[in-house]
């Protein structure tokens, strides 16, 4: 515990409190849960991890949506109107699991003023599965009371973990473990694993550097393609993160694109990968305001440390072929 509180929130290890857990989903359904919301609001946005948004469904809170803008991050004076001393919960994304937009610092810090302002009472949960491992988590800088971890999103086998400032959260969820059975112990390999490839990889900071370039790379060949078949960036490079770049491809069914991508050997996805299965058009997509045939549109490219500018270069070459033969 010790060690992944000091990776994940290095200002201020000693108040995170660490539950293990299976996935990045039983997390986030076990820990609202855990938080025995029974009233009230909880303030969140449709761009949530499904996961998310069927937990906050589950309390027995109101659920209000802020807007969303065009960068794909939650509208601040849309935020502002919806909290109130009723609100028990703000529950946001850092990272955007689909299109990739990120709520930077400034903007978490002010997401945190407005909760102390107008809900003192109420808890900040950010959805930092996209994001830990990769990024900073402002654990101490925007007072964030809830943020998790997934091992499948840093290499490592399984595993996942809540860290909370909530001792009483914790001790809810270890009853829902040992008296309800409703989620089970996760083996000691798992969590270590998991920890060893959290430490590895804020140990190296220059994944960080190389996936920036790639990504800067991905956007600028993009930028290039013939204007009838040019891809239209969702989020720019300074609201999202280095390791996905999504566009939409007017025009064209991205499902079928990304069968076509498959088949020359690059695996991309039309959307969130935990949404893959849903069917019918991108509800991120939609929330940012694109119509429906757009929100069917939307290819979401990601990144490991261990792709290369030739890999980036040859994905374009193949895209701009497989467009022109759509």
């Amino acid at each position: 515990e010790k060690d992944i509180a000091e990776a994940l929130c290095p200002c201020s290890p000693k108040t995170a409190h660490v539950v293990w857990n299976h996935t990045g989903t039983d997390a986030i359904g076990g820990v609202v849960k855990a938080m025995e919301i029974s009233g009230g609001n909880v303030v969140t946005s449709k761009l949530e991890h499904p996961a998310m948004l069927a937990a906050l469904r589950r309390s027995k809170a109101e659920i209000r949506y802020v807007k969303i803008g065009k960068d794909g991050c939650a509208d601040l004076d849309s935020l502002c109107k919806l909290v109130d001393l009723d609100t028990r919960l703000v529950a946001l994304f850092h990272v955007q699991s689909e299109i990739g937009a990120m709520h930077d610092l400034q903007t978490l810090q002010k997401i945190r003023s407005t909760i102390d302002e107008k809900a003192p009472n109420a808890e900040f949960m950010l959805d930092t599965i996209q994001s830990a491992g990769k990024l900073s988590i402002p654990w101490q800088a925007a007072k964030l009371d809830y943020i998790f971890i997934s091992g499948h999103k840093v290499g490592a086998p399984g595993g996942a973990a809540i860290i909370t400032r909530s001792k009483a959260v914790k001790e809810n969820y270890t009853k829902l473990r040992h008296r309800d059975y409703l989620t089970g112990r996760v083996e000691p390999a798992t969590i270590l694993t998991m920890v060893e490839a959290v430490k590895r990889r804020y140990g190296h900071h220059y994944y960080n550097d190389h996936v920036k370039n790639l990504n800067l790379t991905l956007r600028e060949l993009l930028s290039k393609m013939p204007g009838k078949i040019t891809p239209v960036l969702t989020a720019e490079p300074d609201h999202a993160a280095n390791y996905i770049v999504h566009c939409s491809l007017p025009g064209f069914q991205s499902a079928i694109i990304v069968r076509m991508l498959s088949d020359a050997g690059f695996i991309v996805a039309a959307g969130s990968a935990c949404a893959a299965e849903a069917g019918g058009p991108s509800a991120a997509l939609k929330a940012m305001g694109f119509s429906d045939n757009d929100a069917f549109s939307g290819l979401r490219i990601s990144f490991s440390e261990k792709n290369t500018r030739e890999e980036i270069a040859a994905l374009v070459d193949v895209l701009q072929r497989v467009l022109l033969d759509y």
